[in-house]
């Protein structure tokens, strides 16, 4: 994974570390058809919903995260999956979440990943830290997992439904995340994103000379989203 670190277009990007060479990833259109259809129902009976939902994946496709999937690019077998998708009840902003988890015929592409080390970093470790250095800066990197593209070969794993010209009353065609996707694995530290995304964007971190060159050291607050910098001061 390390070895395919390259910047494309003003964006890192690395491939996914799948946990075997030999991939071979079952073709699961059909049950992610199916769970659009329960999508669609939720989103012509309730206009607010639809709003965010159409809004969010304009904006994904709008800023590049996203794209409809080439006519030329075929479906290799082993390694073509679609991706079911689903949103979730929040307090504050609309969440859409991808279901990495999601089985079919026993299979789900978070078991083709690699699992990452915990990276989520104790609270109180974080607090006594602040107190090491002369400046402590924290900061917010916006849309961070979406930072980090996917390799070009390694998108078709990515694929997902949605309807034509973004409407629900069209039918579905097929579209890619062209970025590391949030995924609904149910795993305590790693509940909202795929398996692999929060090691992605720190090995990516540590590729910043800029960032890094002043920062002693690199904590995370809870996930790499809020990466705290400790510095030396000037």
């Amino acid at each position: 994974m390390e070895g395919s670190i390259k910047k494309v277009n003003g964006h890192y990007q690395i491939a996914l570390p799948w946990r075997d060479d030999n991939l071979n990833l079952p073709q699961n259109r059909l049950m992610a058809e199916k769970r659009l259809h329960g999508v669609q129902r939720k989103l012509l009976t309730d206009s607010d919903l639809c709003e965010k939902y159409c809004g969010k994946i304009g904006e994904y496709i709008a800023s590049g995260f996203a794209s409809p999937v080439p006519q030329n690019a075929l479906v290799t077998p082993g390694k073509t999956f679609c991706v079911p998708h689903f949103s979730t009840p929040v307090l504050t902003n609309f969440r859409m979440v991808f279901g990495c988890s999601a089985k079919f015929d026993g299979v789900s592409l978070n078991d083709k990943l690699l699992h990452c080390p915990d990276l989520v970093t104790d609270l109180l470790g974080v607090l006594m830290r602040f107190r090491q250095e002369t400046i402590a800066v924290v900061a917010d990197i916006n849309a961070c997992f979406h930072q980090v593209f996917v390799e070009e070969e390694d998108r078709g794993a990515f694929r997902f439904l949605w309807f034509d010209k973004n409407d629900p009353r069209q039918p579905p065609v097929d579209y890619r995340m062209n970025v590391h996707i949030f995924g609904a694995a149910h795993h305590r530290r790693l509940s909202l994103h795929s398996h692999c995304a929060e090691l992605l964007l720190t090995t990516t971190l540590t590729q910043v000379p800029r960032l890094c060159r002043r920062c002693s050291r690199i904590y995370t607050w809870v996930t790499c989203a809020c990466p705290v910098l400790v510095c030396q001061g000037p």
